[in-house]
């Protein structure tokens, strides 16, 4: 649906966890035009999360999240807007984003394009409440932002012949799929010890390369009754309710699964870095909301979906399942590659969720068709195709955020780099920013460079202290820099920070390899630096640099390079 149409369209009970903290004041502006579309950004931001909730009280589980001021949630109820009157304002909202100029600050844009983005489907969602019925392709447009690319189930016939090999015996192959798994079935006597350790090493795998908040924590819960097999509730203030469904038996590997999508790295980690650095540390109440039906859910699902092959990578993972989490269960332990390997072979038909969705949702196929699909195709049991087909019937085209959403984390991050570091410096940025699904395609330019940077870093920076190297230093100057103001708002300055500035203007600025252009904007990004009093939080200066740095790198090759004995950082 295009805008207009949107526009034309909108015109025809949650439970609330105050936040307990006060947001940070936001970076300091100075920039007179730029602090009139902060203020008139930071207007519409709250107008935005009150209509959210408005809407909220008209479809219960629209809002999946809410931490802002208890006193919104409460007008929400007690003051209801109608349908129309929702609609009118949605359509208010994006008049007023569209009026506002463009601005120099990409910080400003990305938080014009997330807003416009969560409103687009917004009104898509609304007309949907009032009940509009748009063909699955359409659907998932106006909500995720995306166009999925459905294949013929066919496709998927291959991958079913390959997995023969794995289930041999007689009858139709799910059934013998379904018959092998109920070997690796969880006690349920078993399932809080499996699932508290397995959660307890997402943690600190997760917790090696990111700065958690203090005290943030989660309960977990064993529920029945529901269509999903996990769930989380994001509370506020760095908690979460995480709920796991034990209607149908759990299979040992949906504990890793689970308690990485569920926890670390997935929907736990990323509402709270949205909290912590939008929420609060830069007063952005756009994201004290979590609308379901949204784009932000395209992001939540893949990262929360490729976080476990970020924590657990192949073998690794097969290698911790078997030797804790198996005799944890009173499963045999060697047998564990026989299953894993299982696992992996049905990886490749996940696709084929979308396609059955989407035929049943728009009425080409049954329910009972779409059942006897999802078994053969997903090689489940009966019951849970029973489960999945509840589910698609509930959420509809949101299926597309686990599979789809998945692909194009995966393809964002891993064009990072292929170094741990890099891609987990990635994954912190994807959740930490007003992030698209389309900020996640068209990188190929950039990735040279990070492909580039990863090896630098890889090669020339050390684990602590300074570079032996030119390049080396270059690079991890850029980095301090970075680390220093978007995760600490440069509340360790000192005067460490400021040598590793003049190196930067020293190697970069003194270059004849640079166009002016190019010039212009290094010296303008480490002017900016300098004011440490107002931090640089967003990432694209440094990227800009780290780039740079790479372009030194390609035209002196390595340098070798002496300790400054005044450097402390």
């Amino acid at each position: 649906m295009t805008r207009a149409g949107l526009i034309a369209a909108a015109c025809l009970a949650i439970t609330v966890v105050p936040s307990v903290a006060e947001p940070l004041a936001s970076p300091i502006i100075t920039d007179t035009t730029d602090l009139k579309a902060s203020n008139a950004l930071g207007a519409i931001a709250e107008d935005y999360v009150k209509v959210t909730l408005a809407l909220g009280e008209k479809e219960a589980g629209y809002v999946d999240a809410y931490y802002g001021p208890a006193k919104w949630a409460e007008a929400a109820k007690t003051d209801p807007r109608d349908m129309r009157e929702l609609g009118n304002a949605l359509v208010e909202l994006m008049q007023r984003l569209d009026a506002l100029p463009k601005s120099d600050d990409p910080l400003i844009e990305a938080r014009k394009r997330f807003l416009s983005a969560q409103l687009e489907a917004a009104v898509t969602r609304h007309a949907m409440i009032q009940g509009e019925i748009f063909a699955f392709a359409k659907e998932a447009e106006g909500l995720f932002g995306v166009t999925p690319e459905l294949r013929p189930l066919e496709e998927f016939d291959p991958v079913l012949e390959e997995i023969e090999n794995l289930a041999p015996g007689d009858g139709p192959l799910s059934e013998r799929v379904a018959a092998l798994e109920k070997g690796y079935i969880i006690p349920k006597d078993r399932l809080q010890i499996v699932f508290d350790t397995a959660i307890a090493e997402c943690k600190a795998r997760t917790a090696k390369y990111f700065d958690l908040p203090e005290g943030e924590n989660f309960k977990l819960e064993f529920v029945t009754g529901k269509s999903w097999s996990g769930y989380n509730y994001y509370q506020g203030n760095y908690q979460s309710l995480i709920q796991v469904n034990t209607d149908l038996p759990i299979f040992i590997g949906r504990a890793v699964d689970l308690g990485c999508h569920e926890g670390y790295p997935g929907h736990h980690v990323y509402n709270m870095l949205l909290e912590r650095n939008l929420t609060k540390g830069r007063g952005w109440q756009e994201f004290s909301v979590y609308p379901l039906y949204s784009p932000q859910s395209l992001i939540a699902e893949g990262s929360a979906n490729y976080g476990i092959e970020l924590a657990f990578s192949g073998q690794d993972r097969l290698d911790y399942e078997r030797d804790i989490l198996y005799p944890l269960a009173g499963l045999d332990p060697d047998t564990a590659a026989a299953y894993w390997a299982l696992q992996i072979a049905k990886q490749a038909l996940s696709g084929a969720r979308m396609t059955i969705t989407q035929r049943y949702l728009d009425g080409e196929i049954s329910r009972e068709q779409a059942i006897v699909l999802t078994q053969k195709y997903q090689l489940v049991s009966r019951e849970r195709a029973e489960q999945m087909t509840d589910f698609a019937e509930q959420y509809r085209s949101y299926v597309i955020n686990y599979g789809l959403g998945m692909e194009m984390v995966r393809d964002w991050i891993e064009a990072q780099g292929d170094a741990p570091v890099w891609r987990w410096k990635a994954m912190e940025r994807l959740l930490s920013e007003p992030m698209l699904p389309g900020d996640l395609v068209g990188v190929s330019a950039e990735a040279d460079h990070s492909e580039a940077a990863s090896k630098i870093w890889r090669e020339f920076v050390p684990d602590s202290g300074q570079a032996d190297t030119v390049q080396g230093e270059l690079l991890r100057s850029v980095e301090k820099l970075r680390d220093e103001a978007i995760r600490n708002g440069n509340g360790n300055w000192d005067e460490g920070f400021e040598i590793l500035i003049t190196y930067l203007e020293e190697k970069l600025l003194d270059e004849p390899l640079f166009e002016e252009s190019d010039r212009s904007e290094i010296a303008k990004i480490l002017g900016r630096l300098q004011k440490f009093d107002n931090p640089l939080m967003n990432d694209e200066p440094y990227d800009f640099l780290v780039a740079r740095v790479v372009d030194y790198y390609d035209f002196h090759g390595s340098q070798p390079r002496i300790s400054n004995p005044e450097l402390k950082r």
